[in-house]
């Protein structure tokens, strides 16, 4: 039985599916075909981790009752219509405020634009949900059975090396940011105690100065009067 991600990629490489989906995002169809594949693997990772969430896969039964196969049933139509309105639901509820990040993170590895990434996901999304339902319906999955296949579907995706790249990129960023922001804070830090450092040397250096040369010239004049002294004696 192939994969959920094979699944997926199978459907929107027959007829025209995929010349269809180039036109949505605005590209060609080794674009399209880029896109999907890597953003395929992307969806089914947010809905496997989603699942394993508290009442998660009550969440993606729900999704899937009011979809009830229509995508499937004419793709070609749903592509056409270009009807976003589903897919960003879907999205909103699996990814949330990191939809972003995924956007970015897939424009990264594809070498696309966002702006085509973000126009892919939308109508990606119901076509993803689409082939869950079919496994579902096919499996009889529950709700517990369907958090097991989308957990058995991600650990095949990390072992295959397809999430590989999406995820130590994202990773990556984040750790990155993490990193230059400490770097920033601390090197402002030090900053600071440098100067404060340095201004410290600095009034302390001028203090010994100044201490210095008040004792030359204490000496210097103290030298001065003696020499005085001794003239004035030896003149009188």
């Amino acid at each position: 039985m192939p994969s959920l991600f094979e699944s997926v990629t199978s459907l929107l490489g027959q007829g025209d599916s995929l010349s269809k989906m180039a036109s949505v995002i605005g590209g060609d169809n080794k674009q399209a075909k880029t896109a999907i594949d890597a953003a395929t693997p992307a969806v089914l990772n947010g809905l496997a981790d989603k699942a394993a969430q508290p009442g998660g896969s009550d969440a993606i039964v729900d999704m899937l009752d009011s979809d009830n196969g229509s995508t499937l049933s004419d793709l070609g139509g749903f592509l056409e219509g270009g009807n976003t309105s589903v897919g960003n639901g879907i999205l909103d509820t699996v990814f949330g405020g990191s939809r972003t990040d995924l956007v970015s993170s897939l424009a990264s590895n594809t070498g696309l634009s966002g702006g085509m990434i973000g126009k892919l996901l939308p109508m990606l999304a119901p076509v993803v949900m689409g082939a869950i339902g079919k496994r579902r319906a096919d499996d009889r999955l529950d709700a517990k059975g369907l958090s097991g296949l989308l957990a058995t579907e991600k650990a095949s995706m990390e072992k295959s090396g397809v999430l590989g790249g999406l995820m130590s990129s994202t990773t990556g960023k984040m750790g990155a940011g993490a990193a230059v922001g400490a770097a920033a804070l601390g090197a402002k830090g030090m900053a600071g105690k440098a100067g404060d450092v340095g201004k410290g040397a600095a009034g302390k250096v001028g203090d010994v100065g100044k201490g210095a040369a008040g004792k030359v010239g204490d000496v210097g004049k103290g030298a001065a009067g003696k020499v005085g002294d001794v003239g004035k004696g030896a003149a009188g």
